[in-house]
């Protein structure tokens, strides 16, 4: 029984692989959204499958011992091509070419990022998006910038990436010689980084102040102690009103003076 029920798992793995290898859906696809999918189809379900199945075959009869032997050899010179062509490509895109369906091997290296899924990827994404957008011609040189999200919905459960705090848009806080900009990050897309649109001339700016960790800005905390920044946050007011930030770090203490401070020296 042993080695029928080995034999079923091989049939199992070789069907699966087979339907992940063909990709024909989005759910087939499965394997280019994470981190390990790749090598677990171009290399570890080469090896599974016709290695169980061919060690199945052996054990079941000595008639099948030759065939068995055949597809035990073949499981491991499949793993031995696959890992050796997908490490390689790892740092060497060209000879992806050589091992796994054309569908993969024709994505570039931005589909594949697009493509997947999870904490890591959104981090990379983010790293390799830049802001959307330029900063206003009057900013001028950056005196200061902090790592920063801009919250455009204090109370919604969306995130715009994996890694993004609850309504919150990251990106970076620049204080320039002529105001203050927030560069949101382009990863999220435009739905997000249009409504993380900020920028002031020091003129325009009416106060700058710290709030509670988990305040609006009114100053009240919310509820939410588990998924919501335990610093202090930054509360900018403009003549257009409100912007509530959430400076890395912890540094909205820092932030709020350095903007204080150019506020005040501009207003002499």
């Amino acid at each position: 029984m042993f080695f029928y029920a080995l034999g079923l798992v091989g049939v199992g793995v070789i069907v699966f692989e087979v339907w992940s290898w063909r990709g024909r859906s989005h759910r087939a696809r499965w394997w280019t959204r994470d981190l390990q999918g790749e090598f677990g189809v171009l290399v570890v379900m080469p090896l599974a499958g016709p290695t169980l199945l061919g060690l199945s075959l052996g054990g079941v009869s000595e008639l099948l011992f030759a065939p068995g032997a055949l597809l035990f050899v073949t499981g491991f010179c499949l793993f031995a091509w696959g890992l050796l062509v997908t490490t390689i490509g790892l740092v060497w895109r060209p000879i992806r070419k050589l091992w796994g369906p054309r569908w993969f091997t024709r994505m570039s290296k931005q589909e594949e990022l697009d493509a997947l899924t999870g904490e890591l990827p959104a981090v990379a994404r983010r790293m390799d998006a830049g802001t959307a957008g330029a900063p206003p011609d009057w900013l001028g040189a950056a005196r200061s910038t902090w790592g920063a999200g801009l919250i455009v919905d204090m109370e919604t459960r969306e995130r715009p990436d994996a890694v993004s705090r609850r309504g919150t848009v990251a990106g970076t806080l620049v204080a320039g010689e002529g105001g203050v900009w927030f560069g949101p990050n382009a990863a999220p897309g435009p739905e997000w980084t249009d409504r993380a649109q900020f920028a002031a001339r020091w003129e325009e700016l009416r106060e700058v102040r710290r709030v509670p960790a988990r305040a609006g800005v009114d100053g009240v905390r919310r509820h939410g102690f588990l998924y919501r920044s335990w610093f202090p946050r930054l509360v900018v007011t403009t003549d257009a009103g409100d912007h509530l930030f959430e400076v890395n770090f912890g540094q909205a203490r820092r932030a709020a003076d350095t903007l204080n401070r150019e506020r005040t020296r501009v207003a002499r």
